[in-house]
């Protein structure tokens, strides 16, 4: 259980404006500089308007500067056959799930959502 933080709200707030992309059908092979380019050409974004990250379990993550370029990209249809991108909104709660545990055990943090990676949550 990750209790809620100012570092954690600072966080979530800091993920407004993201998106989560995922690459559909036979899912080839795509590095984050193919994703850059095509938000450049597409969307007429410019570099300092947008970052592309790996994630899991997403295949990317894309933080925008702008929530109307958020809004833009996630509003649009997919035209580019070679790169099918789905795109969501980035939710606190994707991948979350609610237990209560009967044991004190000791874990490994890993695939912790993006607004808990901080020191507060470790």
């Amino acid at each position: 259980m990750v209790l809620r933080s100012s570092s954690i709200q600072a966080a979530e707030d800091a993920l407004e404006h993201t998106l989560t992309t995922m690459v559909d059908g036979t899912r080839p092979v795509v590095l984050v500089a193919e994703v850059q380019d095509y938000l450049r050409r597409r969307f007429r974004l410019l570099d300092d308007e947008f970052n592309v990250r790996h994630h899991y379990p997403e295949d990317f993550i894309v933080r925008f500067s702008h929530g109307v370029d958020r809004e833009h990209v996630l509003g649009s249809r997919c035209s580019e056959v070679w790169l099918p991108l789905v795109r969501n909104p980035w939710c606190r709660t994707i991948e979350g799930h609610h237990a209560r545990f009967r044991f004190k055990v000791v874990i490994a943090l890993s695939g912790d959502p993006l607004h808990a990676r901080n020191l507060d949550v470790v």
